[in-house]
């Protein structure tokens, strides 16, 4: 690689042995990991030949971070890079890489908890008689009556790593599996990789699901792919569950459906401002503050795949870029 490259680390907490990588691989690393040491970092970061910055890092940033950036060459983002001026990044000769897969396991564990929750009411905890009694065992029954998902069919909304985990995790629980994507793998190794998913379009796979779990991530201008059409198109008591963008949902009709029993529950990793306050006093729903990417396990993936994204890409062998602003040659 030649000369020691600065590398500048804003909320990424690298491991012990990924840090050992980055050294002998050439790479002088400065980490900042307190929320006191933003701007510090953010001055640093400055004449830094690599950057890596956390998603709650970057939120406060903002997507002019890039035009605080001077000989950067390479910026590795969390997840998607909606919240980068990739115009800016572009001109200014900044590469983008993501690490699309270190929280995928977490994401489809937390949704399954979520679906665990509603499906068991454990949301109903606190529902009790208060006199003792068999009318009251009766009355316990009827409350705590959940149901299992064995037999039931999954429809999983985005099949990326996160969606390969749903739909393993389901045909673990005995459930058909259907997904929701825009081209079919016909590809011989891809229908393998999948054996036991169907595929189908996105309105074809609401009024089979018993339960409906998005993954998708929304961003600026995304679509709200499940709004009143959607959710009227879906079975009734189906269960929702959505560990992807708050955005992609329509709260307000969320609301409705839910308190029309169209909807039998709804688990959210996540909800925005505006809907919290309603979605929150409603006794089937399950929320959770979108922090399902967040386990030990997942900070150490994180942490490789971004020492691994900054080796590669200075090495000549670039992986995961979302923008590819090398010079062409």
């Amino acid at each position: 690689m030649g000369a020691t490259v600065k590398l500048v680390s804003l909320g990424v907490r690298f491991a012990e042995g990924d840090k050992l990588s980055l050294s002998s691989s050439g790479f002088e690393l400065e980490q900042y990991d307190q929320p006191a040491d933003l701007e510090k970092a953010v001055q640093a970061a400055a004449g830094a030949g690599a950057v890596c910055v956390a998603n709650a890092w970057l939120r406060r940033l903002g997507r002019d971070f890039v035009n605080r950036l001077d000989g950067c060459r390479l910026l590795v983002v969390g997840g998607s890079a909606d919240m980068l001026d990739l115009d800016e990044a572009s001109l200014r000769g900044i590469s983008v890489a993501g690490c699309p897969g270190y929280s995928a396991p977490a994401i489809a564990e937390q949704a399954f908890a979520l679906l665990l929750a509603l499906a068991r009411r454990l949301n109903r905890r606190g529902e009790r008689p208060a006199e003792p009694g068999l009318e009251a065992q009766e009355e316990m029954v009827r409350l705590w009556k959940g149901t299992e998902l064995g037999g039931k069919t999954l429809g999983v909304l985005g099949h990326g790593a996160t969606g390969r985990q749903l739909a393993a995790i389901g045909m673990g629980f005995g459930m058909r599996v259907i997904v929701a994507k825009r081209d079919k793998p016909w590809l011989l190794a891809r229908l393998l990789r999948h054996r036991g998913v169907t595929f189908t379009k996105f309105r074809d796979m609401l009024p089979q699901a018993d339960v409906v779990i998005s993954s998708l991530q929304g961003g600026l201008g995304s679509r709200r792919f499940f709004g009143a059409e959607a959710f009227a198109a879906m079975k009734p008591n189906c269960l929702f569950v959505n560990v992807g963008g708050a955005s992609l949902v329509d709260e307000g009709e969320l609301i409705a459906a839910l308190e029309s029993g169209r909807l039998a529950g709804a688990g959210l990793d996540g909800v925005t401002p505006a809907g919290a306050q309603a979605l929150r006093q409603m006794k089937n729903v399950v929320i959770t503050p979108h922090m399902g990417w967040n386990t030990e396990e997942s900070a150490a993936r994180f942490s490789a795949e971004c020492a691994g994204n900054v080796i590669s890409f200075f090495a000549g062998r670039p992986a995961n870029l979302l923008l590819d602003a090398r010079p062409a040659n």
